[in-house]
């Protein structure tokens, strides 16, 4: 009976950790999709830090 509350303790550490790792694994998941889901200005055409100065010919 004692071997069998040992073994038993210890499966209920592996599912309690196990359960923990888990959902660590799904808030990194969830983290990740939003950062995906942000516009960071990829879409924007980049603009010179300087403006162009055209001369013009007279």
């Amino acid at each position: 009976m004692k071997n069998l509350k040992g073994i038993v303790s210890i499966i209920g550490i592996i599912v309690k950790y196990g359960a923990v790792v888990t959902a660590i694994l799904k808030g990194i998941q969830v983290v990740s999709d939003e950062l995906g889901k942000l516009d960071f200005g990829k879409d924007e055409p980049q603009t010179p830090a300087k403006p162009q100065i055209v001369e013009e010919n007279e």
